[in-house]
């Protein structure tokens, strides 16, 4: 068959290029479609790569934003555009985007293709701030994915979490749950035992979903009865935020920085009772 695999976000890359991998392995030709915009950095231009084409993509620089919303519903428009002139069988679609969802669901209903939905992450579910929730704006933007996914072929979800959430909307279509896969071999952490302190360690985005207050709160709730030091390791919009309520509340903590070798998270974790 002829598969498009389709993310318009470089955070996803890791899950679509080992769908790809895999699938290709089976025999299919694949197509990776993905986008020129690189969302950590939130620069453009990505190297050209065999097997991939890359979306001209509005670029945006706040991860909450109505620019990063058209940017996203832009992406899926110039997908849809490009997938008029090939013949594909298989599309597999990761979401969000959520506009990626709807514009395939009108891509299948003008060809004879099957669509697969990998729900990675649930927005505006995701986002910390409830009394937004309900607006009209956020509506729409749940609305595009909820709206297609009685008529998409599979459904997989990154957690059975989701499946909740989503079953009261997908009607007869068939839903799995597919964990996020992990590459190379596992290794053991070894951890070092502190009598002085309770190690923890935040990995991840540092942006609008955390609930800095809520991790405040809980390190200082368990400083009553132990020390402890907390290990970071990220980057995002709402750093500094973070690090200057830490430094208010005169908590501990490292910020290691930003950090994508398994290697040195794992020389990290294991070095962390040394601080």
């Amino acid at each position: 068959m002829n598969i498009a695999v389709i993310t318009n976000s470089t955070s996803y890359e890791t899950r679509s290029e080992q769908v790809a991998e895999f699938l290709t392995r089976q025999g299919h030709k694949v197509t990776r479609i993905e986008s020129d915009f690189i969302h950590r950095e939130k620069i453009k231009g990505r190297p050209a790569s065999e097997g991939h084409i890359y979306i001209s993509t509005i670029p945006y620089y706040k991860n909450l934003s109505l620019t990063r919303l058209y940017s996203h519903y832009n992406f899926a428009q110039k997908v849809s555009n490009l997938l008029e002139s090939a013949e594909m069988d298989l599309i597999y679609v990761l979401v969000p985007a959520n506009s990626l969802a709807y514009f395939m669901k009108k891509y299948k209903q003008r060809h004879k293709v099957k669509v697969i939905l990998d729900i990675i992450d649930l927005w505006p579910e995701s986002l910390p701030i409830s009394r937004i929730k309900n607006f009209w704006p956020m509506q729409w933007w749940r609305d595009l994915r909820n709206k297609s996914l009685c008529d998409v072929d599979l459904i997989m979800t990154e957690c059975k979490l989701y499946q909740k959430i989503l079953k009261p909307y997908i009607g007869k279509t068939k839903m799995v749950n597919l964990y996020w896969p992990r590459g190379g071999e596992t290794e053991l952490t070894v951890f070092k035992k502190d009598d002085d302190y309770i190690h923890l360690c935040y990995l991840g985005s540092i942006n609008h979903i955390i609930d800095i207050d809520f991790i405040i709160k809980l390190l200082r709730e368990i400083n009553d009865k132990k020390r402890v030091w907390l290990h970071i390791i990220g980057d995002g919009e709402r750093k500094e935020e973070l690090l200057e309520k830490l430094n208010i509340k005169q908590l501990e903590y490292t910020y290691h920085g930003t950090i994508y070798d398994e290697r040195c998270k794992r020389e990290i974790f294991s070095l962390m009772a040394a601080k």
